[in-house]
């Protein structure tokens, strides 16, 4: 195998709002679309707003046929959670300051796996479709992203002289709902390939997402298996022990008592490392997704907003339960579906208003 990494699209700008498509029209497999945004903040600050919170839905189709496809900020925490580290080279919400944020896209157990590849000739008109909205946290302007700067590259990391892989990670989006204060959630899930892992986001802003879905259950043919039930707590410390602890680094401008986001479901703690001299920043908690920061001028008197640095670490990022099948790096660990019955994710809710999705990850053969 000879690796080739190629420019499909390079620093092309976009829109501020749109649907952009790409033809797949490589011959040789692909381990990886590695898709790269940039913009500009504007000229007062761009708070809690990242680019990839702007991606509305990441496809790679071939037809009607999604063979990935989800928000731009769970393609993050997927890629996040698998890899083991988040994404990115600058994410940043200081004024004028230029985000660069990546979101890679990978059909194997690791980049250039032999077995599991996207292999193009195994589909008819196989496309990356991206949709995106600039203005989906908030408007494009001073406090916003600045008009006309959004730009994005994709490469494709592809083998060269490689076996035909015989199957490739599929991952989509198969439910969505906003949560109610109480009940279960049915989800009836696809039973047609093999699961790698099943990831489900729970977010509404500085709530414990662990309040919103308090329980998951994934059953079997009405409880004939129950491959997991589990409260969110439990949920996530399996998660951390099974996946490992993820850093992220994340430039903001920051008000006295004002919570920032830091995106970090599950926190093992965050430090504030503040850009100017003068100050003492500490934080009243970190918790629910974010941060709430104690500003002190060296002579007592309380600080204004400024400029710093959070550096947050934790599990479940965009708050989001990732559940592995097994060993990620073990197909024969993963979790065999029946193919006959049913199969259905039963998620207890305690909060109502949050955007709650689930995702699937399966080993699609060709």
């Amino acid at each position: 195998m000879r690796p080739r990494d190629v420019y499909l699209e390079n620093s092309k700008t976009l829109g501020d709002s749109g649907v952009e498509t790409i033809d797949l029209d490589v011959t040789d497999p692909i381990s990886e679309l590695y898709l790269k945004f940039e913009a500009t903040n504007g000229s007062t600050s761009n708070v809690d707003n990242l680019i990839t919170h702007n991606i509305t839905k990441i496809e790679v189709i071939d037809g009607s046929d999604v063979l990935f496809g989800m928000i731009g900020r769970m393609a993050r925490a997927l890629y996040a959670h698998t890899e083991h580290k988040i994404p990115g080279e600058y994410y940043t919400g200081m004024q004028g300051d230029s985000p660069i944020e990546v979101i890679p896209l990978r059909f194997g157990t690791r980049l250039y796996d032999p077995f599991r590849a996207l292999n193009p000739v195994n589909f008819l008109n196989p496309q990356l479709k991206i949709t995106w909205n600039l203005a989906n946290i908030r408007d494009v302007g001073a406090t916003g992203f600045s008009g006309g700067s959004l730009k994005y590259s994709l490469i494709a990391r592809i083998m060269e002289q490689a076996p035909a892989p015989t199957s490739f990670l599929m991952s989509k989006e198969v439910d969505y709902w906003t949560s109610a204060g109480s009940g279960d959630h049915r989800t009836d899930l696809p039973v047609d390939y093999p699961y790698r892992l099943l990831m489900v986001r729970a977010y509404e802003r500085a709530v414990d997402f662990r309040s919103s879905i308090s329980n998951l259950k994934l059953s079997v043919d009405s409880d004939k298996y129950i491959p997991f039930n589990l409260e969110s707590g439990d949920f996530c410390n399996l998660m951390l022990n099974s996946l490992g602890e993820l850093n992220q680094v994340y430039w903001n401008v920051l008000l006295d008592v004002t919570a920032r986001e830091t995106w970090m479901g599950h926190s093992l703690g965050c430090v504030i490392m503040p850009q100017n001299a003068g100050y003492i920043v500490a934080a009243s908690y970190d918790w629910k997704s974010t941060i709430l920061p104690v500003i002190t001028k060296h002579d007592g008197t309380r600080g204004e907003g400024i400029p710093a640095c959070l550096f947050s670490r934790g599990t479940a990022l965009e708050n989001c339960y990732v559940y592995p099948f097994g060993r990620l790096d073990e197909p024969s660990e993963w979790f065999v579906p029946p193919s006959s019955g049913s199969l259905r994710l039963f998620s207890s809710m305690g909060d109502a208003d949050a955007d709650c999705r689930v995702v699937v990850q399966q080993d699609r053969s060709y």
